[in-house]
């Protein structure tokens, strides 16, 4: 249960503000103001990405769990790194 918990925060973080995804946030606001909305509020894509993630397979569920907790984990070692200015 946690790593699915680790997983949603990952994807959802992903999906609402990380740069590698804006280009396609962009295109779906441009074309559904309600789906560009959704993908801008990390609770409801949490959400669905909740939801999305409980009815996986047990095999893509863990491929989602490796790369949302390691993007989410180095995400954070990159800001604690940058807030101690340590390069």
């Amino acid at each position: 249960m946690i790593i699915d918990i680790l997983t949603i925060i990952g994807l959802t973080i992903v999906f609402t503000t990380s740069s590698i995804t804006k280009p396609l946030r962009e295109w779906v606001a441009k074309k559904s103001l309600f789906f560009g909305e959704l993908l801008g509020c990390s609770l409801c894509t949490g959400f669905w990405v909740g939801l999305t993630v409980c009815l996986c397979p047990l095999q893509l569920k863990i491929a989602l769990s490796y790369m949302a907790i390691g993007s989410v984990s180095s995400q954070l070692v990159h800001l604690i790194i940058k807030r101690l200015q340590i390069r």
